[in-house]
C-alpha cells in the first residue's frame, strides 16, 4: 500500500514533465519559428527595398531615355533646317540673286555689291559682302528684314546709314555676312 501513493506521485510527475516538456518543447518550437519567419520577414524587407531603389533607378534611365528618343525623333527637322541655312555651298551667285531680288522688292537702289574674302573657320566658311545703295528708311527696314529672315542664315556686320539727297532717300553702307558649311571640316559626312 505504500506503493499507491508513490505511484500517484510517480504518475503526477511524469504527467508533469511530460506537460513541462511539451511546454518548453511548443515554446522553443514557437520561438524558432517565429524568429526564422521574422528572419526572412526582414530579409525579404530588406530585398524589396533594394528592388524598390533600382526600379526607381530604372525609371529614371528610362525617362532620360525617353527624352533622348523624343530629342532624337526631332534631328531630321533640325537636320534639314540646318543645311537650309547652312548650305553645303556659299553659292554666291544665288545670294546675289536673292540680294538683287529682295533689293528690287523693296525699292532699294544698289550702287555695289562687293564680295570679300571667304574665311574658313571649324565647322563653317563665311563670306563677307559689302552692299552700297538708297532706299526710303522704311523700304530699307522691309529689305533687311526680308533678308535676314530668309532661308540661309545672313549677319549684319556692319551698318552705315546717312541722309541722302533729301527726298527722304538714305544712303547704306553694309556689310552681311553669308556661311556655308566648311566640307574641309566634316565628320563622316556630317
Amino acid at each position: 500500500m505504500s506503493m499507491e501513493p508513490n505511484s500517484r506521485f510517480s504518475g503526477r510527475t511524469t504527467d508533469v514533465i511530460g506537460i513541462v516538456t511539451a511546454v518548453v518543447l511548443g515554446a522553443a518550437a514557437t520561438y524558432f519559428l517565429v524568429t526564422s519567419r521574422s528572419n526572412k520577414i526582414d530579409a525579404l524587407t530588406e530585398e524589396q527595398q533594394i528592388l524598390t531603389e533600382r526600379l526607381t533607378h530604372l525609371n529614371e534611365l528610362a525617362s532620360v531615355f525617353a527624352r533622348g528618343e523624343q530629342a532624337l525623333s526631332i534631328l531630321p527637322q533640325d537636320l534639314d533646317e540646318l543645311d537650309r541655312w547652312l548650305p553645303a555651298e556659299l553659292d554666291v551667285q544665288a545670294f546675289y540673286e536673292d540680294l538683287t531680288d529682295k533689293a528690287s522688292a523693296d525699292e532699294l537702289s544698289i550702287a555695289r555689291i562687293v564680295p570679300g574674302e571667304e574665311l574658313a573657320k571649324e565647322a563653317y566658311v563665311e563670306l563677307p559682302v559689302q552692299f552700297e545703295g538708297m532706299a526710303k528708311f522704311d523700304r530699307f527696314h522691309a529689305f533687311l528684314f526680308a533678308l535676314t529672315n530668309g532661308e540661309r542664315l545672313v549677319k549684319l556686320d556692319r551698318l552705315s546709314i546717312d541722309v541722302g539727297d533729301g527726298h527722304g532717300l538714305i544712303d547704306i553702307d553694309m556689310v552681311v555676312k553669308i556661311y556655308a558649311a566648311n566640307q574641309e571640316k566634316t565628320v563622316d559626312g556630317l
